[in-house]
């Protein structure tokens, strides 16, 4: 329900995408937030950064 609701409002700002779509979208984002944060946690790696890390760190960070 709530991808849908997502997709709705993502199609009345022209943006043409399906529920599945925003859901996979969001999926990849935190995917990827995840391997960064988790590789900038292990010592001995130096910080990899993202453009969105930022934006996803303040949504999923503890």
């Amino acid at each position: 329900k709530i991808w849908m609701d997502i997709a709705s409002e993502m199609n009345k700002a022209k943006y043409n995408v399906t529920a599945i779509q925003c859901q996979n979208k969001m999926s990849g984002l935190k995917r990827t937030y995840k391997n960064i944060s988790d590789s900038n946690n292990k010592s001995g790696n130096h910080a990899s950064s993202w453009a969105f890390y930022s934006v996803m760190d303040s949504i999923f960070g503890k």
